[in-house]
This record gives C-alpha cells, sequence and structure tokens, in this order.
C-alpha cells in the first residue's frame, strides 16, 4: 500500500494526471487508477517505467528509504538544530527558541515528508528556473549548444 500512496504524491507534486503520466510511462491510465487506488500491484517493467516517467528511483515508489532519517537529521542541523534519538524511541528536536519531542521516528519522518511536500509545490517554479539558468550558462560559456 506504501507503493499506491508514494506513486499518487510523486504524480501529483510534479502536477500530472493519470492520463499524462499514461502517457510518459506507456502504462495504460486504467492501471495507473489500480495501482494508486492499491487494487493492484505493477510488474517490474511498469515499476520501472513509472518511476522513469516520474524521473525518481524505483525505490523512491516503494517507500525504501536508505539512510532517509540521516538526511533529515542533517537538513535540520544545517541551521544549528540539534536532532537527538532517544532509548525510548522519541526524537527530540532542540532549536533556538523550541524542544520538540516526537513520540517515534514515523511520527518525526512523518512531520518532515509532510512539510517537504507541501512546500516543494511552491519551490518547485523557482528551482526550475534556477536549473534553467544555469544551463543556460553552461551553454553560453561555449560548452553546450548554442541557439
Amino acid at each position: 500500500m506504501e507503493f499506491a500512496k508514494n506513486m499518487k504524491r510523486i504524480r501529483e507534486r510534479q502536477n500530472l494526471t493519470r492520463k499524462e503520466l499514461s502517457k510518459r510511462s506507456g502504462v495504460s491510465t486504467s492501471s495507473i487508477g489500480y495501482y494508486e487506488t492499491g487494487q493492484r500491484e505493477p510488474t517490474a517493467s511498469a515499476l520501472v517505467a513509472i518511476a522513469k516517467a516520474l524521473h525518481c528511483s524505483v525505490d523512491a515508489l516503494l517507500g525504501i528509504a536508505v539512510n532517509k532519517l540521516d538526511s533529515y537529521k542533517a537538513l535540520i542541523e544545517e541551521d544549528g538544530n540539534q536532532v537527538e534519538y532517544a532509548q525510548n524511541g522519541q526524537v527530540i528536536v532542540r532549536t533556538r527558541r523550541f524542544k520538540m519531542v516526537f513520540p517515534s521516528i514515523e511520527v518525526f519522518t512523518e512531520v518532515v515528508e509532510t512539510a517537504i511536500d507541501e512546500h516543494l509545490k511552491d519551490v518547485r517554479p523557482l528551482l526550475l528556473r534556477m536549473v534553467l539558468y544555469h544551463l543556460e550558462l553552461y551553454a553560453l560559456q561555449g560548452k553546450g549548444i548554442g541557439k
């Protein structure tokens, strides 16, 4: 079921409809609907095609996180904050202003992922402009193909 949730979240984050994902991936729109509702599991080839179409890893679709917790910890600690793991399973985050206690790693991870998902929609257009700017700089320096 995690696959269904992840696939839908990633698709919606990119503002794609099921039909658009179908065209990009070559997987039928009805199959995409079945996958997103958890009624069917994709074949290996469909999984790879969907991952390519969404520009993400198969691991991201399946919810396999290698060091995901460590990357969230590193992100939060970039600004001088602290993240601690208590022996009772709690996650403690200390900022300059607050001490926050999360009852479990799962809750902590869910809160971080929700924040990332919500703000990624706002940041995505700016990120795209910055990527295009750097691609243009590369091309203007004679390293890429010009107009």
